[in-house]
């Protein structure tokens, strides 16, 4: 079918700055139908419609990202697609990503034409974000951001349990995800979460990766939850111990009894751990698969916070190396024997440690590494979600600040 007529109404209605107009109109084409333009023009209505001030308006700044990053392969080298992937990225406070693609947006500018931004404009915008990465400040503490955040998890948390609690609950997955991380991104920096019914109450498991940084911030969020939310949810800093526990990705349903270990005390009530799984290991070819399977069944089953208190090093090993290994079901048990107290409790996990107090200022990061996160979906017997991280990458931190970019580039300057 073609739609160029159409698309003439959408710059008509893009230069009256009647956007919603677009969306409606475009969001009613099947997606099977739309064209690289379409989606284009629709990604730029939601680039307009955007704001990160609120989670409705980052929610279109991330469609506009989707929509575009699908069509990266054939428009990385066009100047449009660069410009608006850098301004959703920027109102997203993602200067890092940003900044190549304004770059690249100026090598590529074609000129001067109305219907594009100046170079003057994405000069701006450049600077802006250098100076965001070299020097971050924040628009609101983290106290504030967080208390927003419970603000509108109190507001959608009835719907998110609807949905949970639904016959047709795999249907929701995405969108209970989406929900939930969006929410958590008002507080939280790149949020690695699990949630599911536990013990007959619904369950938000904040999962630390690793980080005691993240910690730190997550205990504060359990502890501001408002009691309304806690009526009907359980708020749990770091996944919990999980002795049962199965591992349902690749195709491959792995337990306790699947995964032999090789334990070793060291010093300080610590172990070191070597783990291998023919089950795993003869199955899948990528080495970072087959690490992040072991790795989270073997944190699922003693626990996160044992896991990062007690084992001082992992290793997934080829061969089997001397000794009598234990099942990975046996592990606590066989940890004990060795005089070891396993721990999940992250307040006293934490209390070796020291944290500039947050009355005043807000608690900050001091060192932060963006994520890759990419959902994986779980249906184990306990019903979880588990957004899965797939690796670091080299990206500067995402940064709350103050919204530079809407002083220098001002808001009524549409992105083109």
């Amino acid at each position: 079918m073609d739609y160029s007529e159409l698309l003439d109404r959408c710059e008509a209605w893009h230069e009256a700055e009647e956007y919603e107009k677009i969306v409606e109109a475009l969001e009613a084409i099947p997606e099977e139908e739309r064209t690289t333009d379409i989606d284009m023009e629709l990604a730029r209505a939601y680039n307009n419609l955007g704001d990160s001030g609120d989670i409705k308006g980052r929610r279109l700044l991330k469609k506009a990202l989707r929509l575009m990053e699908s069509h990266e392969t054939e428009l990385s080298d066009d100047y449009s697609w660069n410009f608006r992937m850098g301004y959703a990225l920027i109102f997203l406070e993602r200067e890092g990503e940003a900044l190549p693609h304004f770059e690249k947006a100026l090598e590529l500018h074609p000129g001067d034409d109305p219907k594009y931004n100046t170079r003057e404009e994405i000069q701006t915008l450049i600077d802006s974000c250098r100076e965001c990465m070299a020097l971050p400040m924040f628009e609101m503490t983290f106290r504030t951001r967080v208390a927003r955040a419970w603000e509108e998890f109190s507001k959608e948390e009835a719907e998110i349990r609807r949905m949970m609690d639904s016959d047709r609950r795999d249907d929701y997955s995405e969108e209970l995800i989406r929900r939930i991380q969006d929410i958590l991104e008002i507080a939280l920096d790149d949020p690695a979460f699990e949630f599911g019914i536990d013990e007959g109450k619904h369950d938000l498991v904040l999962v630390a990766q690793g980080d005691k940084a993240r910690l730190f911030e997550y205990v504060y969020f359990r502890d501001h939850a408002p009691e309304s939310v806690l009526e009907n949810w359980k708020i749990t800093v770091g996944r919990p111990p999980r002795p049962g526990f199965h591992l349902r990705a690749f195709d491959l349903d792995v337990c306790g009894d699947d995964v032999d270990v090789w334990a070793e005390r060291t010093e300080e009530d610590r172990v070191t751990l070597r783990v291998r799984c023919d089950k795993v290991q003869d199955s899948i070819e990528d080495e970072d698969n087959v690490w992040w399977m072991l790795f989270t069944i073997v944190d699922s089953v003693i626990g996160e916070i044992a896991d990062m208190r007690h084992v001082e090093s992992f290793e997934v090993v080829d061969n089997p190396p001397g000794g009598q290994p234990v099942k990975l079901s046996d592990l606590p048990g066989a940890i004990e024997d060795m005089g070891i107290v396993l721990t999940n409790d992250a307040d006293s996990y934490l209390k070796r440690y020291t944290v500039q107090d947050g009355t005043q200022q807000g608690i900050r990061r001091s060192v932060a590494l963006r994520h890759n996160i990419r959902v994986k979906l779980l249906p184990s017997d306990h019903q979880r979600l588990l957004l899965r991280r797939q690796g670091m990458c080299g990206h500067p931190p995402r940064r709350r600040r103050r919204s530079r970019v809407h002083s220098l580039f001002p808001r009524h300057i549409r992105r083109r």
